[in-house]
């Protein structure tokens, strides 16, 4: 065991052949840790349990490719950024918040993530493909935030359920999203700029489509709601329109949202009621005007 009282950030390059690398105090405490530290097959327990109130502990395994490495959260909030690993990580958080940053073609079924009781945060690092089996040991946490990069696809379904996210936050890239009938809970998408299908036909549960600004809703865009209530929420950033064109892409959405307090216009396209009432709600508009063209 190697007990530090504290550490700031730093490699520890000549650090080899000890199983647990401990903070002693609740101090804040951060690692950066090389591939030697852990010969292939082995194992290294960072055990951060110490932190119990303010200090954070910040920890990067990123360079690890061939042993396994288990981080262990105290109380306080935990950011960490986990490995490359062939034999995957192991996170268990404790009643902080953890920040856990992966990359996209390295979070497998190997690695078991519990976000434990605070508010958590996975957030995909990179872009790529990743299906609903990657989801498979990861529990206890509620944000999924996409990479950026490149073209995102994700097939989401009881896996990605289990893991207790319900809230996915794309960024300017082109994501493909699809949800399974395996996804039993409410789900809300805040998505940005960039070519987006978000596939909900098979989900039962209610689906939640948050527009950054009106500009990031194009033609490029599919949006489709399930069997659930679904909303488009759009935010209008004053004086913004959407066409029909722009719009054309959604369907099977029962309600369409004016977010804010905001000047807007909006033109419906047919295919965005085709086979559903459509409700467009402007009760945010208290003293903005707003303009709806459903011919």
């Amino acid at each position: 065991v190697l007990d530090l009282d504290w550490t700031t950030a730093g490699t520890y390059t000549n650090v080899t052949g000890f199983e647990t690398i401990k903070s002693r105090n609740d101090e804040a405490f951060a690692i950066t840790t090389v591939d030697g530290n852990v010969a292939s097959t082995k194992s290294l327990t960072i055990d951060l349990t110490a932190l119990l109130t303010t200090a954070s502990g910040t920890i990067d395994i990123s360079a690890e490719t061939n042993g396994a490495i288990t981080i262990l959260s105290g109380a306080a909030n935990t950011t960490a950024t986990l490995s490359s690993s062939s034999v995957g990580d192991t996170v268990t958080g404790g009643a902080g918040v953890e920040a856990i940053t992966v990359l996209d073609d390295q979070l497998t079924s190997l690695d078991t993530l519990n976000g434990g009781a605070g508010t958590d945060t996975l957030t995909i690092s990179g872009n790529g493909v990743l299906a609903d089996a990657d989801f498979t040991n990861v529990s206890n946490f509620e944000t999924l935030i996409l990479g950026t990069g490149g073209a995102n696809t994700f097939v989401l379904g009881t896996e990605y359920a289990g893991s207790g996210i319900t809230t996915i936050t794309t960024k300017t890239a082109d994501d493909t999203i699809t949800f399974g009938s395996g996804v039993t809970t409410a789900q809300t998408v805040t998505f940005e700029s960039g070519a987006d299908t978000i596939d909900a036909t098979a989900m039962t549960a209610a689906l939640t489509v948050n527009v950054t600004t009106e500009t990031d809703l194009t033609s490029a865009d599919t949006l489709t709601g399930g069997t659930g209530t679904d909303i488009l929420n759009i935010t209008f950033a004053g004086s913004g329109s959407i066409s029909a064109s722009e719009i054309g892409g959604v369907t099977k959405f029962e309600k369409i949202t004016s977010a804010t307090n905001a000047i807007g216009k909006l033109v419906l396209a047919d295919a965005n009621n085709a086979t559903s009432t459509i409700t467009v709600d402007v009760t945010n508009n208290t003293s903005a005007a707003f303009t709806l063209d459903a011919s």
